[in-house]
């Protein structure tokens, strides 16, 4: 039998008419139809197929597998009746997610993957089962004909309740923005008439704030700067300081046998003394006194009691403090590799240990993408990374390799308390990420402080998306090929994630071009393009007002806000600007205005080429003159000779250079006629 695809499987479903009114139909009308394939309406449990699902740890059918009734008549064991009717009603709700795109304020979003899917639905059992433990199910009217309903009488008091409830933080972040969506479009009417505030605290819906809160409350933002600032200093200071150390004295520990003289292992807690004497020893080899360390490291003592210490030297004094200090060391090189590649958590819990290549001296990072790819095992992709991030992965493959030999995954799981040597693949970011943050003390405050709220492994991706925009030209396709997304939009909505973006890449646009115009100036005599003497001749008016020669700091910076128009010159691409102001006409547009940087020439009167640029010229030249087409091949060869011309007209030194060179006239010879037209009269 062939398995339906999920989006095969979604489109089936839309087309049965049932569907079209799923929240109002009669049971009897829908109760057969497979909301998964194999599970009909009417089971008790959901089971997603296996080749619906990215990861191994998904593929595991608890992962996979969603038992309703079992879960709610223990909570309504004195009434199986009421208990049925929520059934239904969640089992509704179950598949009106599963099939409904949701319109939010200014985006539609269409269904979530399977498993996104089965943990929304998991979130919403829990969150029923406790209204029906603490609160009750309401007398609330409902054109839904199975029960009454669940949300819909639900005061602001209950729902800050709910929020201080343990396990429904999801419900808050993913699952109820989606049902107020749906109450918005009419699909659902079970919800109460609540908006959140800005500060999560629930509004009337005539309040100032507007429908979708929800929507715009969800969204992951960047990490502010001095947070990302400091997690990340401090991960580099882990890793280059304090990791090859670390790495030593776990080789030596765990050299230890574990078995007593006859061969029988020795107990967890004869192997536990036997190794914090080793590591009492690898220190007295190591170091005469213990070092202070500027970084301090919350230890649990016992995992029965919670019982912590803060660890502020090195050597620690116990193999419970070492373990801890290995897995911090692991997320420091999780953070490090984050922030240098914006990969999804998915992503990064997949990476192999040989995860590492090198192609023409460019250090490249191997993995799979699974969100947007149709295949089961996702589709492999390379990230380019820094040589930090080589660094913070080759000593990860050692910390592996130590602790868990034999093994493919590149990331381990500490979280087990008995302090046995079972370290099983790592599943999810998240948790260790939290134990990071809160257990990392730096200037008396653990990491999660310095933030503004939670450190969620997704808001990498919008940070990097953030810093990109801000510093890089080109910033959008750039980041569409790193992020691994399939669609332009999905990439913009990262880079403006933040509303104070737009205003902070002006700010920083215009400064960067006022750094950008007074390099120019310093370099007036090697810029190149028609606006080079304009420029040569400003440095010397300026010179002239001020009595200087060698022009300061101050008279460069008047000089550059001058060229600049105040921060307003337009960069047409790396080394290229525009001199034209907004009163001004150009050949890239028909009447006064911003210019037109995708209709830029090079024979322009506004064109300022920056010297910066003159190294790029000269390989654009010599590519060209290696591509340049025989004599015969008219047609591709006056495409080559346009180009070769248009590179020569851009600095005065170039053209002076090449034109001297017998390569380079024969490959100009015959130019044809509306070719040399558009020359300048030096070129000519």
């Amino acid at each position: 039998m062939t398995m339906v695809a999920p989006g095969a499987h979604r489109a089936s479903l839309a087309r049965i008419g049932a569907f079209n009114t799923l929240w109002t139909a009669k049971w009897e009308e829908i109760q057969h139809v497979e909301i998964i394939p194999g599970f009909t309406m009417d089971a008790d449990a959901i089971e997603l197929p296996a080749d619906w699902v990215s990861t191994k740890r998904q593929r595991k059918k608890g992962y996979r597998t969603l038992n309703l009734r079992s879960a709610l008549t223990v909570a309504l064991d004195h009434d199986t009746v009421r208990a049925e009717h929520l059934f239904r009603r969640i089992k509704r709700l179950a598949a009106i997610l599963l099939v409904t795109p949701i319109a939010f304020e200014t985006t539609i979003r269409q269904p979530s993957a399977p498993q996104t899917w089965i943990e929304d639905c998991r979130i919403l059992l829990r969150t029923v089962v406790w209204i029906v433990l603490h609160k009750g199910i309401s007398r609330e009217p409902s054109s839904c004909p199975d029960g009454h309903s669940i949300f819909r009488g639900l005061s602001r008091n209950d729902l800050n309740q709910m929020r201080q409830a343990e396990g429904l933080a999801g419900f808050f972040s993913h699952t109820a923005p989606k049902l107020a969506a749906l109450a918005r479009m009419g699909v659902i009417d079970d919800w109460p008439d609540l908006d959140l505030g800005a500060k999560g605290e629930p509004r009337r819906r005539d309040a100032a704030l507007p429908a979708t809160a929800f929507a715009a409350k969800i969204r992951w933002q960047p990490f502010p700067d001095d947070f990302v600032a400091l997690i990340g200093k401090t991960s580099v200071w882990l890793i280059e300081e304090l990791g090859p150390s670390l790495l030593d004295s776990l080789e030596t520990i765990l050299a230890v046998p574990s078995q007593r003289q006859d061969g029988a292992p020795l107990s967890n807690v004869a192997l536990k003394h036997r190794r914090c004497a080793a590591l009492r020893q690898w220190t007295a080899d190591n170091f005469q006194r213990p070092q202070h360390l500027p970084i301090k490291f919350r230890v649990t003592t016992r995992a029965q009691s919670g019982a912590t210490f803060l660890l502020n030297s090195w050597p620690p004094p116990a193999w419970r403090a070492l373990r801890r200090m290995a897995m911090h060391l692991q997320t420091a090189h999780l953070v490090i590799v984050a922030l240098a590649t914006a990969a999804r958590d998915s992503e990064l819990m997949h990476l192999q240990r040989d995860c590492l290549r090198t192609v023409s001296s460019q250090d490249l990072l191997l993995g799979h993408t699974f969100k947007l790819s149709d295949q089961p095992d996702g589709e492999a992709r390379n990230w380019p990374l820094p040589r930090i991030a080589v660094s913070a992965i080759r000593q990860q493959q050692r910390l592996a390799d130590i602790l868990s030999p034999g093994r493919r995954s590149l990331w381990l799981s500490f979280n087990s308390h008995d302090g046995s040597d079972q370290f099983p693949d790592l599943a999810v970011f998240g948790y260790v990420l939290q134990s990071f943050v809160k257990g990392v003390i730096v200037d008396g405050q653990a990491l999660n402080d310095w933030s503004d709220g939670n450190v969620h492994p997704h808001r990498f991706r919008k940070t990097v998306a953030r810093l990109a925009a801000l510093s890089m030209v080109g910033a959008t396709p750039i980041l569409f090929d790193i992020l691994g997304h399939r669609d332009p939009e999905m990439t913009l909505n990262y880079i403006l994630s933040d509303p104070g973006l737009q205003d902070e890449i002006r700010k920083i646009a215009s400064e960067a071009n006022i750094v950008l115009s007074q390099e120019v100036i310093e370099r007036s005599s090697e810029n190149g393009g028609w606006a080079a003497p304009l420029v040569q001749d400003l440095r010397l008016r300026v010179a002239a007002r001020s009595g200087e020669v060698e022009l300061g700091v101050d008279v460069l910076a008047e000089a550059a806000e001058i060229l600049s128009m105040n921060g307003q010159v337009t960069m047409v691409k790396p080394g290229v600007l525009c001199t034209k102001s907004l009163g001004q006409h150009g050949p890239c547009t028909k009447k006064a205005g911003l210019p037109d940087v995708g209709n830029c020439s090079t024979d322009c009167q506004h064109r300022l080429e920056h010297a910066a640029a003159i190294d790029d010229c000269t390989k654009a030249i010599e590519r060209i003159l290696i591509e340049m087409p025989p004599p015969e091949n008219t047609m591709m060869r006056g495409w080559w000779q346009t180009q070769l011309a248009g590179q020569l007209q851009r600095f005065p030194q170039i053209r002076q250079r090449y034109l001297a060179e017998e390569r380079v006239q024969i490959a100009l010879a015959g130019m044809d006629a509306a070719t040399m037209n558009n020359l300048t009269s030096a070129l000519k």
